[in-house]
């Protein structure tokens, strides 16, 4: 049986580093067409899983980095 609705369902998971700039980012591509990036800040150490984690939020946040923001300030 499916646990997520398919616009959650990842088709691929990539983890990418700058050259130029060492940062890390976690690319997830979506069953449904669509793309959601995060990048590690310079000061934090880097987690595939956090990664993982942080585009999952951002994408049921609406996939923007201001709907991200916005649901995360709300538990402060």
């Amino acid at each position: 049986p499916e646990i997520l609705p398919m616009w959650l369902d990842a088709d691929k998971v990539i983890f990418s580093e700058d050259n130029k700039t060492k940062q890390v980012s976690t690319i997830i591509l979506w069953a449904d067409g669509t793309k959601t990036m995060v990048t590690c800040a310079e000061d934090d150490d880097y987690s595939k899983e956090a990664g993982i984690a942080y585009c999952y939020v951002k994408k049921i946040a609406g996939n923007t980095s201001t709907g991200l923001k916005r649901l995360l300030s709300q538990g402060e």
